[in-house]
Order: structure tokens, then sequence, then C-alpha cells
């Protein structure tokens, strides 16, 4: 872990003293089962911002405020963390022994804020899910000699994701599937450092992410948990060989955060047998 001294910034509101040090901060970034929209570990490459704020505090440390890190293969850097700074790194001081820090990471990094430290995140389009993900971890309690070693930070997910899998009655398989979900927020403001949501309307119908094998829709969507988008009606709209059906997810289906809502569908069938999804909850992460 790179040292330094420095007589004039501080982390905290006092000076550090002639003698005081400061440590680099590097990051052990892990997702602890948490599937990143559709696979379980990083990418080369992969950038996530990061913020260091004080005791607890709003108050930023010296200049970390949203900082780009890069992954890094583990077995490449001197210390075994696996999120390196590109460019500036955040600085742990002797002084936060006693003040400790908190560390916030977000995905992905967005190197461009608004004036209240915000940025737009889009999700209509859901062709490259990695690109529509969200994913958060925030750690206290981290001193000059807790960054001696990398930081670990655990992400979770901030959205929920809707799953769609279909069958078709005669037992063969679907011919170019489709689907959409109505009644969603399209985008929202995104505060890191608050980890706050702030949901953009009028709402609109989004089309889902089909799979490769072409039996599966998905789209990731913004928590029923978040104001402005209190629970309500959804209509799902499955097209697949010929056929187009739309089914109603009722509004006691409540998305919550880093939840996957499972549904299960049979094209082609009686109307008794497809004129409602089964939808089954996953209350772990998305695996």
């Amino acid at each position: 872990m790179a040292l330094s001294t420095l007589a004039f910034a501080s982390c905290t509101a006092e000076q550090p003293d002639e003698k005081s040090q400061a440590a680099e901060l590097e990051i052990f970034g892990s997702l602890n089962g948490v599937t990143r929209a559709g696979d379980s570990s990083w990418d080369r490459d992969d950038r996530i911002g990061l913020y260091v704020t004080v005791n607890g505090t709003q108050q930023v440390q010296d200049n970390a405020n949203n900082l780009q890190y890069r992954y890094a293969d583990p077995s490449t850097t001197h210390n075994g963390s696996n999120f390196v700074p590109v460019g500036t790194a955040a600085k742990i001081w002797t002084e936060n022994d006693k003040k400790k820090c908190y560390i916030i990471g977000y995905y992905p990094y967005h190197q461009t804020l608004d004036a209240d430290n915000s940025f737009t995140h889009d999700i209509y389009d859901q062709s490259d899910p990695k690109k529509v993900d969200l994913i958060t971890a925030r750690t206290g309690g981290v001193g000059f000699a807790e960054a001696m070693s990398p930081v670990p930070l655990v992400f979770s997910h901030r959205l929920s994701k809707l799953s769609v899998t279909v069958k078709m009655a005669d037992g063969s398989a679907p011919q170019r599937l489709t689907a959409s979900v109505s009644n969603q927020p399209s985008a929202f403001r995104y505060y890191p450092k608050n980890d706050e949501i702030n949901v953009y309307i009028p709402f609109e119908t989004i089309a889902m992410h089909t799979n490769a094998a072409g039996n599966n829709v998905s789209a990731l969507l913004v928590p029923n948990t978040e104001d402005m988008n209190g629970p309500r009606d959804r209509t799902l709209t499955c097209s697949c060989s010929g056929l187009t059906k739309n089914f109603t997810i009722p509004k006691n289906i409540f998305f919550e955060p880093g939840v996957q809502y499972d549904v299960e569908l049979t094209m082609g069938a009686s109307r008794s047998k497809s004129a409602a999804p089964v939808v089954r909850v996953v209350t772990s992460e998305f695996r």
C-alpha cells in the first residue's frame, strides 16, 4: 500500500500535522454470489465510482468524490486488490484511526455528474443487461490501519429483475420470442453518495432482453420501494411462434431491490391455462 506524507491536505476538518501519513486506498470488490445482470464475475477493465466520507457524515474526504477505479486481476496487483485507481487515488490518513471513514462504491461508473452529484441512468434499452444494471456497496469503520490492506466492498443490486420463461403447449421450442412490460420507469436519477433513486415519469413500455436460447426474456426494473414508483398493474406482452398474448402482473406483486421475479408462461394453451402468469419470487440476489 503506497504511503505519502503531506502537511496541508486532510480527510477531516482538521489539518494533519507534519508527520501525518496517508495510505492510497485500494479495493477488493466482491459480488458475493450476486450476478451482475447475467454473470457472477467482474470483466476486465470494469469501472466503479468511489466516494470516501468522514465519520458517518456527508463530508467528502479530500477529493474522493466519484473517483474512478478499474478492475484488475488480483494476481497482477501487489497486494491482492482487484480495483485500483485510474488517476487520483482516495487517501486514508493516520487521523482516520480516530475519525473513521465510509467507503461507497457503485457500478457502472459515470464520469460526468450533474451539479447535484447525480446522473441519469437509462434502463429503456435492455439489449445489454450489464449496461442497465446498478449495483452498489458501502462499508464503514475504515481508518489508516484498515487501509493498509485492500478494503472489502460487497456489492448488492439496487434494481429488481423480471424473468419470463416461455414454453409451447405442443412441446415445440418457441420461435422469435419477444416480450415487453408496461407501466415502468425508463430512466431515473441516481445519487451515488446517498444511494438514492429519483424516479422519472411518465412511465413507458420496456422491451425485454431475449436470451441466446430463445426461451427466456428478462428486464431490470426500478423497485416499487422507490418514491413515485408505487405498485401498479403491469401488462406483460409476449409474442412467439405467431402468437401474441397479454398478461397482467398485478400490483400486489411488489418489486423489491435485489429480488428476481420468475414468470412461467405456456403459449398456445387453452384460455383457461394461459389467462394469467405464474409468478415465483426468488428471494436471493439474481442467480
